[in-house]
């Protein structure tokens, strides 16, 4: 009798284990879902708070529509404030870019920051030899590399770090 409460007792153990193991598994399931959402907010909230800094300061607005246009155009302080626009822009790009390696952000989410990057990139001031050709500061990117894949950084293999 004493050997089959025992046995019921490492039964019951054992359940319990599954059952929490079971619990603990939906649990970091809803933790990364929430993360990751989370991530695509303020991702997006950065995107589109430097956007309205444009439709905000028509100054802004005027330095990047008229780099975008025709950057050889601009005085020396205008080229500085063109450079700090896109530097930011691209900034915020490169912290996709990073939530994507790191799995936080799905890659669709990257694939479509790098078409807006590469809409960016058409302004003559991000050609080759453009202010900001090859500026990155992830260790060996260029702006030249924005092919993704799950396991790559800037089209060649993760490194571990």
């Amino acid at each position: 009798m004493l050997e089959d409460l025992g046995n019921l007792g490492d039964f019951l153990g054992g359940l319990a284990v599954i059952i929490t193991l079971a619990y603990l598994t939906l649990q970091v399931r809803q933790n990364t879902a929430s993360a990751e959402a989370a991530a695509i907010q303020t991702a997006s909230h950065s995107f589109a708070d430097a956007v309205e800094s444009f439709a905000r300061d028509p100054e802004i607005l005027r330095i990047y529509t008229a780099g975008v246009q025709d950057f050889d155009s601009l005085g020396p302080e205008d080229r500085q404030r063109f450079a700090a626009i896109m530097g930011g822009l691209l900034h915020r790009f490169e912290g996709f870019l990073v939530l994507t390696d790191r799995g936080i952000l799905p890659q669709g989410y990257w694939d479509g920051a790098a078409n807006r990057i590469r809409g960016l990139s058409r302004s003559r001031a991000h050609g080759p030899g453009g202010i900001a050709a090859g500026t990155s500061s992830i260790k060996g990117c260029s702006s030249g590399s924005m092919k993704r894949s799950s396991a790559s950084r800037c089209g060649r293999p993760l490194s571990a770090t």
